[in-house]
């Protein structure tokens, strides 16, 4: 991977929407990653820094009747939006699978409604970072400087806890108001 490739690469993941499709190669990602974390120590956050990931979750329940224009499909469409919907709510359905997420190094950015609108404001997990690459200084034409962005595996032994995103907000985003 040539430097030019690993701007382009972090330009491209800081400017992809929450909404989009996830990568259909997580290995491919996964490398990358590490390849970054090893050949650009400037961008590695210290370990031990806490950091947090919004998880998918926080809707309100689906009802059936939200299905009506789906026809013959209306229980079927219903049924997996509800399977999907309780997976959501259960913390054990958490996929501490070890490949590159996004992460932040500012918790406030869970206070606003931006995650909510996106359908992720169910739980927020901390985490002290192993292995991370602050891309917070990454700029490019979706750039949010609130969202200090950071990039790390998730990895179930650098979690500190998983809150609902209330306590969260109780816990870790007091302002000196």
């Amino acid at each position: 991977m040539t430097e030019t490739e690993c701007w382009d690469f972090l330009k491209e993941w800081r400017n992809k929407s929450m909404n989009e499709i996830p990568r259909e190669n997580l290995e491919e990602s996964d490398r990358k990653w590490e390849y970054i974390y090893d050949t650009f120590p400037d961008l590695r956050l210290p370990q031990g820094e806490t950091i947090f990931r919004v998880h998918h979750g926080g809707c309100d329940e689906p009802e059936l009747s939200d299905y009506e224009d789906n026809g013959k499909n209306q229980q079927k469409r219903f049924n997996s939006a509800h399977d999907r919907w309780k997976r959501e709510r259960d913390r054990s359905e958490i996929r501490f699978d070890k490949h590159w997420v996004s992460f932040t190094k500012n918790p406030m950015v869970f206070s606003s409604n931006y995650f909510q609108s996106k359908g992720m404001g169910g739980f927020v997990i901390v985490a002290s970072a192993k292995k991370a690459v602050d891309i917070s200084e990454v700029k490019g034409p979706g750039f949010i400087e609130k969202e200090q962005e950071v990039v790390a595996p998730l990895d179930e032994s650098s979690r500190i806890e998983v809150l609902p995103l209330n306590e969260f907000e109780r816990k870790y985003c007091k302002t000196n108001a």
